[in-house]
Protein backbone atom coordinates (compact mmCIF):
# COMPACT_ATOMS: atom_id res chain seq x y z
CA UNK A 1 0.00 0.00 0.00
CA UNK A 2 2.76 2.40 0.97
CA UNK A 3 4.62 1.55 -2.22
CA UNK A 4 1.50 2.34 -4.27
CA UNK A 5 1.25 5.74 -2.60
CA UNK A 6 4.87 6.52 -3.51
CA UNK A 7 4.23 5.51 -7.13
CA UNK A 8 1.16 7.75 -7.29
CA UNK A 9 3.11 10.64 -5.74
CA UNK A 10 5.96 10.15 -8.24
CA UNK A 11 3.52 10.12 -11.16
CA UNK A 12 1.86 13.30 -9.82
CA UNK A 13 5.23 15.08 -9.62
CA UNK A 14 6.08 14.03 -13.17
CA UNK A 15 2.72 15.23 -14.41
CA UNK A 16 3.15 18.56 -12.61
CA UNK A 17 6.58 19.04 -14.16
CA UNK A 18 5.15 18.21 -17.56
CA UNK A 19 2.41 20.79 -17.12
CA UNK A 20 4.93 23.47 -16.15
CA UNK A 21 7.27 22.62 -19.01
CA UNK A 22 4.47 22.66 -21.54
CA UNK A 23 3.30 26.21 -20.68
CA UNK A 24 3.25 28.40 -23.82
CA UNK A 25 6.03 30.89 -24.50
CA UNK A 26 5.28 34.51 -23.49
CA UNK A 27 3.63 36.39 -26.34
CA UNK A 28 6.15 38.82 -27.81
CA UNK A 29 5.39 42.53 -28.17
CA UNK A 30 3.15 43.29 -31.12
CA UNK A 31 5.10 44.74 -34.04
CA UNK A 32 4.03 47.99 -35.68
CA UNK A 33 0.83 47.60 -37.67
CA UNK A 34 -0.14 50.27 -40.17
CA UNK A 35 -3.73 49.04 -39.99
CA UNK A 36 -4.04 50.30 -36.41
CA UNK A 37 -6.14 53.47 -36.18
CA UNK A 38 -4.69 56.95 -35.86
CA UNK A 39 -5.15 58.49 -32.43
CA UNK A 40 -5.10 62.30 -32.43
CA UNK A 41 -3.57 63.57 -29.18
CA UNK A 42 -5.30 66.77 -28.07
CA UNK A 43 -3.08 69.76 -27.25
CA UNK A 44 -3.49 73.51 -26.85
CA UNK A 45 -0.55 74.12 -29.24
CA UNK A 46 -1.36 76.16 -32.35
CA UNK A 47 2.16 76.49 -33.79
CA UNK A 48 3.73 74.14 -36.34
CA UNK A 49 5.57 71.34 -34.53
CA UNK A 50 8.77 70.43 -36.36
CA UNK A 51 10.40 67.66 -34.30
CA UNK A 52 9.65 64.96 -31.74
CA UNK A 53 11.97 62.60 -29.87
CA UNK A 54 11.87 60.14 -26.96
CA UNK A 55 14.67 59.93 -24.38
CA UNK A 56 13.21 56.80 -22.74
CA UNK A 57 10.02 54.75 -22.88
CA UNK A 58 7.83 57.48 -21.36
CA UNK A 59 9.58 60.84 -21.81
CA UNK A 60 9.20 62.77 -25.05
CA UNK A 61 10.13 66.26 -26.28
CA UNK A 62 8.76 68.39 -29.11
CA UNK A 63 9.81 71.71 -30.63
CA UNK A 64 7.86 74.14 -32.82
CA UNK A 65 8.31 77.01 -35.24
CA UNK A 66 7.94 79.69 -32.57
CA UNK A 67 10.81 78.79 -30.26
CA UNK A 68 8.93 76.53 -27.85
CA UNK A 69 10.07 73.17 -26.44
CA UNK A 70 7.49 70.85 -24.87
CA UNK A 71 7.90 67.79 -22.66
CA UNK A 72 5.78 64.73 -21.95
CA UNK A 73 6.30 62.16 -19.19
CA UNK A 74 3.36 59.91 -20.09
CA UNK A 75 4.37 58.45 -23.49
CA UNK A 76 3.28 61.55 -25.39
CA UNK A 77 -0.33 61.76 -24.19
CA UNK A 78 0.11 65.22 -22.62
CA UNK A 79 2.76 67.91 -23.14
CA UNK A 80 3.93 70.86 -21.04
CA UNK A 81 5.85 73.83 -22.43
CA UNK A 82 9.33 73.95 -20.89
CA UNK A 83 10.91 76.98 -22.58
CA UNK A 84 10.24 79.71 -25.12
CA UNK A 85 13.33 80.75 -27.11
CA UNK A 86 11.45 83.50 -28.93
CA UNK A 87 10.63 83.76 -32.63
CA UNK A 88 12.88 80.92 -33.72
CA UNK A 89 12.08 77.98 -35.95
CA UNK A 90 13.10 74.92 -33.94
CA UNK A 91 14.11 72.40 -36.60
CA UNK A 92 15.60 69.43 -34.76
CA UNK A 93 16.26 67.89 -31.37
CA UNK A 94 18.65 65.23 -30.05
CA UNK A 95 19.81 63.89 -26.70
CA UNK A 96 22.94 62.47 -25.10
CA UNK A 97 21.20 60.98 -22.06
CA UNK A 98 17.91 61.47 -20.24
CA UNK A 99 19.17 64.74 -18.73
CA UNK A 100 21.06 66.26 -21.67
CA UNK A 101 18.81 67.56 -24.47
CA UNK A 102 19.76 69.55 -27.58
CA UNK A 103 17.59 71.89 -29.67
CA UNK A 104 18.56 73.69 -32.87
CA UNK A 105 17.03 75.91 -35.49
CA UNK A 106 17.30 79.12 -37.46
CA UNK A 107 19.29 82.32 -36.89
CA UNK A 108 22.37 80.53 -35.60
CA UNK A 109 20.82 79.21 -32.40
CA UNK A 110 21.73 76.01 -30.60
CA UNK A 111 20.59 75.31 -27.03
CA UNK A 112 21.36 72.58 -24.50
CA UNK A 113 19.63 71.48 -21.31
CA UNK A 114 21.53 69.55 -18.65
CA UNK A 115 18.49 68.98 -16.42
CA UNK A 116 15.90 67.30 -18.64
CA UNK A 117 14.51 70.52 -20.06
CA UNK A 118 14.13 72.64 -16.91
CA UNK A 119 16.83 75.17 -17.85
CA UNK A 120 18.63 75.85 -21.12
CA UNK A 121 22.01 77.29 -22.13
CA UNK A 122 22.94 78.65 -25.55
CA UNK A 123 26.07 77.11 -27.09
CA UNK A 124 28.28 78.96 -29.55
CA UNK A 125 28.28 77.48 -33.03
CA UNK A 126 30.00 78.67 -36.24
CA UNK A 127 28.43 81.70 -37.92
CA UNK A 128 27.99 79.83 -41.20
CA UNK A 129 25.42 77.57 -39.49
CA UNK A 130 22.60 80.07 -39.83
CA UNK A 131 20.18 77.15 -39.95
CA UNK A 132 20.82 73.79 -38.31
CA UNK A 133 18.67 71.28 -40.17
CA UNK A 134 19.82 68.20 -38.28
CA UNK A 135 21.67 67.20 -35.13
CA UNK A 136 23.48 63.87 -35.31
CA UNK A 137 24.87 62.51 -32.06
CA UNK A 138 26.67 59.18 -31.75
CA UNK A 139 26.85 58.10 -28.09
CA UNK A 140 29.40 55.31 -28.58
CA UNK A 141 32.04 57.84 -29.68
CA UNK A 142 30.56 61.03 -28.15
CA UNK A 143 30.64 62.65 -31.61
CA UNK A 144 28.31 65.52 -32.40
CA UNK A 145 27.51 66.77 -35.92
CA UNK A 146 25.51 69.80 -37.04
CA UNK A 147 24.09 69.74 -40.56
CA UNK A 148 22.64 72.77 -42.32
CA UNK A 149 23.77 75.94 -44.03
CA UNK A 150 23.87 79.72 -44.18
CA UNK A 151 21.13 80.03 -46.78
CA UNK A 152 19.11 77.87 -49.17
CA UNK A 153 22.06 77.23 -51.47
CA UNK A 154 25.11 77.06 -49.17
CA UNK A 155 25.50 73.96 -47.04
CA UNK A 156 27.93 73.21 -44.21
CA UNK A 157 28.76 70.31 -41.91
CA UNK A 158 30.51 70.76 -38.57
CA UNK A 159 31.83 68.19 -36.13
CA UNK A 160 32.53 68.46 -32.41
CA UNK A 161 34.67 65.84 -30.63
CA UNK A 162 33.89 67.38 -27.21
CA UNK A 163 30.13 67.85 -27.27
CA UNK A 164 30.05 71.43 -28.46
CA UNK A 165 33.11 72.95 -26.78
CA UNK A 166 34.97 73.18 -30.12
CA UNK A 167 33.93 72.75 -33.74
CA UNK A 168 35.68 71.48 -36.85
CA UNK A 169 34.55 72.28 -40.39
CA UNK A 170 34.14 69.09 -42.46
CA UNK A 171 32.15 70.07 -45.53
CA UNK A 172 30.87 73.25 -47.15
CA UNK A 173 31.80 75.93 -49.62
CA UNK A 174 30.46 78.11 -52.43
CA UNK A 175 29.34 75.09 -54.46
CA UNK A 176 27.96 72.98 -51.62
CA UNK A 177 24.18 72.93 -51.56
CA UNK A 178 22.13 73.19 -48.39
CA UNK A 179 22.72 69.95 -46.45
CA UNK A 180 19.64 68.18 -45.11
CA UNK A 181 20.45 64.81 -43.55
CA UNK A 182 23.44 62.54 -42.96
CA UNK A 183 23.54 58.77 -42.58
CA UNK A 184 26.53 56.66 -41.55
CA UNK A 185 27.09 53.49 -43.56
CA UNK A 186 30.15 52.61 -41.48
CA UNK A 187 32.60 54.33 -39.16
CA UNK A 188 34.34 55.98 -42.12
CA UNK A 189 31.75 56.03 -44.90
CA UNK A 190 28.96 58.59 -44.64
CA UNK A 191 26.27 59.84 -47.00
CA UNK A 192 24.60 63.29 -47.02
CA UNK A 193 21.63 64.43 -49.09
CA UNK A 194 21.26 68.09 -50.01
CA UNK A 195 19.14 70.48 -52.02
CA UNK A 196 19.14 70.45 -55.83
CA UNK A 197 19.48 66.67 -55.95
CA UNK A 198 23.01 66.64 -54.56
CA UNK A 199 24.49 63.79 -52.55
CA UNK A 200 27.90 63.83 -50.92
CA UNK A 201 29.97 60.85 -49.79
CA UNK A 202 33.04 60.43 -47.64
CA UNK A 203 35.05 57.23 -47.20
CA UNK A 204 37.57 58.57 -44.71
CA UNK A 205 35.43 59.82 -41.84
CA UNK A 206 34.79 63.29 -43.25
CA UNK A 207 38.32 64.28 -44.27
CA UNK A 208 37.47 64.37 -47.98
CA UNK A 209 34.13 64.43 -49.80
CA UNK A 210 32.91 63.75 -53.30
CA UNK A 211 29.78 64.96 -55.05
CA UNK A 212 28.06 61.88 -56.42
CA UNK A 213 26.91 61.70 -60.03
CA UNK A 214 23.38 60.31 -59.70
CA UNK A 215 20.75 59.96 -62.39
CA UNK A 216 17.39 60.97 -60.89
CA UNK A 217 15.47 60.13 -64.05
CA UNK A 218 12.90 62.59 -65.32
CA UNK A 219 12.87 64.72 -62.17
CA UNK A 220 14.28 68.24 -62.42
CA UNK A 221 17.11 67.69 -59.95
CA UNK A 222 18.17 71.35 -60.04
CA UNK A 223 14.96 72.17 -58.17
CA UNK A 224 14.78 69.02 -56.04
CA UNK A 225 14.51 69.26 -52.28
CA UNK A 226 15.55 66.20 -50.31
CA UNK A 227 13.94 65.73 -46.92
CA UNK A 228 13.87 62.12 -45.76
CA UNK A 229 16.92 59.84 -45.89
CA UNK A 230 17.12 56.57 -43.97
CA UNK A 231 19.73 53.86 -44.57
CA UNK A 232 18.67 50.51 -43.12
CA UNK A 233 22.18 49.14 -43.47
CA UNK A 234 25.30 49.74 -45.56
CA UNK A 235 23.47 48.69 -48.73
CA UNK A 236 19.74 49.38 -48.53
CA UNK A 237 18.17 52.77 -47.96
CA UNK A 238 15.40 55.14 -48.98
CA UNK A 239 15.16 58.85 -49.73
CA UNK A 240 12.29 61.21 -50.53
CA UNK A 241 12.56 64.12 -52.92
CA UNK A 242 10.23 66.79 -54.25
CA UNK A 243 11.02 68.66 -57.45
CA UNK A 244 9.69 72.21 -57.60
CA UNK A 245 10.30 72.72 -61.31
CA UNK A 246 7.73 73.63 -63.94
CA UNK A 247 5.72 70.61 -62.76
CA UNK A 248 6.00 69.78 -59.05
CA UNK A 249 6.65 66.08 -58.54
CA UNK A 250 7.41 64.00 -55.44
CA UNK A 251 9.14 60.64 -55.43
CA UNK A 252 10.56 57.95 -53.20
CA UNK A 253 13.87 56.41 -54.26
CA UNK A 254 15.59 53.23 -53.09
CA UNK A 255 19.19 52.08 -53.17
CA UNK A 256 20.53 48.56 -52.81
CA UNK A 257 24.23 49.38 -53.29
CA UNK A 258 24.93 51.88 -50.54
CA UNK A 259 23.68 54.96 -52.36
CA UNK A 260 25.68 54.76 -55.58
CA UNK A 261 22.53 54.16 -57.61
CA UNK A 262 18.94 55.03 -56.81
CA UNK A 263 15.80 53.87 -58.57
CA UNK A 264 12.35 55.40 -58.43
CA UNK A 265 9.62 53.52 -56.60
CA UNK A 266 6.00 53.53 -57.73
CA UNK A 267 3.90 55.54 -55.29
CA UNK A 268 0.12 55.88 -55.16
CA UNK A 269 -1.80 58.89 -56.39
CA UNK A 270 -2.58 61.28 -53.58
CA UNK A 271 -5.88 63.10 -53.89
CA UNK A 272 -5.11 66.75 -53.21
CA UNK A 273 -5.10 70.15 -54.85
CA UNK A 274 -1.31 70.11 -55.18
CA UNK A 275 1.36 67.43 -55.44
CA UNK A 276 2.21 66.14 -51.93
CA UNK A 277 5.44 67.19 -50.30
CA UNK A 278 7.10 64.01 -48.95
CA UNK A 279 8.76 65.42 -45.87
CA UNK A 280 9.61 62.66 -43.39
CA UNK A 281 10.64 59.03 -43.88
CA UNK A 282 11.28 56.14 -41.47
CA UNK A 283 12.56 52.75 -42.65
CA UNK A 284 11.68 50.08 -40.08
CA UNK A 285 13.70 47.46 -41.93
CA UNK A 286 14.61 46.56 -45.50
CA UNK A 287 10.96 46.11 -46.51
CA UNK A 288 8.83 48.32 -44.25
CA UNK A 289 8.92 52.08 -44.82
CA UNK A 290 6.66 54.91 -43.65
CA UNK A 291 6.53 58.24 -45.49
CA UNK A 292 4.71 61.36 -44.26
CA UNK A 293 4.06 64.90 -45.44
CA UNK A 294 1.12 66.15 -47.44
CA UNK A 295 -0.17 69.09 -49.43
CA UNK A 296 1.81 71.86 -47.77
CA UNK A 297 0.00 74.66 -49.61
CA UNK A 298 -3.42 73.40 -48.53
CA UNK A 299 -2.05 72.25 -45.13
CA UNK A 300 -3.30 68.67 -45.55
CA UNK A 301 -1.52 65.56 -44.34
CA UNK A 302 -0.40 62.36 -46.09
CA UNK A 303 0.77 59.13 -44.48
CA UNK A 304 1.70 56.04 -46.49
CA UNK A 305 3.35 52.68 -45.81
CA UNK A 306 4.95 49.82 -47.71
CA UNK A 307 5.69 46.34 -46.42
CA UNK A 308 7.35 45.00 -49.57
CA UNK A 309 10.25 47.37 -50.13
CA UNK A 310 8.26 49.97 -52.04
CA UNK A 311 6.54 47.84 -54.66
CA UNK A 312 3.13 48.60 -53.16
CA UNK A 313 1.97 51.39 -50.86
CA UNK A 314 -1.04 51.95 -48.63
CA UNK A 315 -2.32 55.44 -47.80
CA UNK A 316 -4.03 56.05 -44.47
CA UNK A 317 -7.18 57.86 -45.56
CA UNK A 318 -8.30 58.58 -41.99
CA UNK A 319 -5.77 61.37 -41.48
CA UNK A 320 -5.86 63.18 -44.84
CA UNK A 321 -8.02 66.00 -43.42
CA UNK A 322 -5.46 66.78 -40.70
CA UNK A 323 -2.68 69.39 -41.01
CA UNK A 324 0.64 68.80 -42.79
CA UNK A 325 2.94 66.27 -41.05
CA UNK A 326 6.43 67.55 -40.26
CA UNK A 327 8.09 64.62 -38.44
CA UNK A 328 7.48 60.96 -37.63
CA UNK A 329 9.33 58.50 -35.38
CA UNK A 330 8.85 54.94 -34.14
CA UNK A 331 9.03 54.20 -30.42
CA UNK A 332 8.16 50.79 -28.95
CA UNK A 333 6.36 49.77 -32.16
CA UNK A 334 4.20 52.90 -32.06
CA UNK A 335 4.33 55.56 -34.75
CA UNK A 336 4.33 59.11 -33.40
CA UNK A 337 3.83 62.10 -35.67
CA UNK A 338 3.73 65.88 -35.34
CA UNK A 339 2.84 68.65 -37.72
CA UNK A 340 1.26 72.00 -38.41
CA UNK A 341 -1.25 73.73 -36.14
CA UNK A 342 -0.19 71.65 -33.14
CA UNK A 343 -0.87 68.27 -34.73
CA UNK A 344 0.24 65.35 -32.54
CA UNK A 345 -0.83 61.77 -33.23
CA UNK A 346 0.16 58.18 -32.69
CA UNK A 347 -0.59 54.97 -34.51
CA UNK A 348 -0.16 51.55 -32.95
CA UNK A 349 -0.36 49.99 -29.52
CA UNK A 350 2.36 50.62 -26.90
Amino acid sequence: MLRSLFVLLFLFILQSCSIVCEQPEPIPAVAFRFSDPVEIIPTTITNNIHAILFTNDTTAYMSDNNGNVYKSTDTGLTFTRMVDFGSQVNRDMAFRDEQTILSSGDINYFFISYDAGLTWTELDIPDSLKTVERINYYPSTNELFLIGGSDVFLGVLYYSPDFGATWQHLLGGPNTKRLIKMERLSALEWLICAHQGHMYRTKDGGKTWSLMDIDWGTLDSTNMLFCGLDMVNASIGYVTGTSFGFIQKSQVFKTTDGGYHWYKLPIPTFTSVHEPYLYSLVALNESEVIVAGGDILENKSMLMYTRDGGANWTIDTTIVDKPFIQDIIIKNNVLYGVGNNGLVFRKGKP
